[in-house]
């Protein structure tokens, strides 16, 4: 069971430093309970909240989030924009 958290955990890490990076200009935070793991963005005076379950982070290939990253990053940078996206 340690082995699953650990994993969990070292994704949600990867994730956190891709949205770093990507949204260089947003405030993060992350929280995790009960097997959920939240990623909580604010921009712009926008706040969203991206839960993923720990089976998302384990199951899922790094290629399929990283895709899940790069549209998390683009609809919060539309979000703070005038123009469509």
């Amino acid at each position: 069971m340690k082995m699953t958290i650990a994993g969990a955990e070292q994704v949600a890490c990867t994730i956190f430093e891709r949205l770093r990076r990507e949204l260089a200009g947003a405030q993060l935070d992350y929280e995790s309970f009960n097997g959920i793991h939240n990623f909580i963005i604010t921009d712009a005076g926008t706040r969203f909240r991206i839960q993923l379950a720990e089976q998302t982070l384990l199951t899922k290939s790094m290629e399929q989030l990283e895709e899940t990253i790069r549209k998390i990053a683009e609809r919060v940078l539309c979000s703070g924009t005038l123009r469509p996206c």
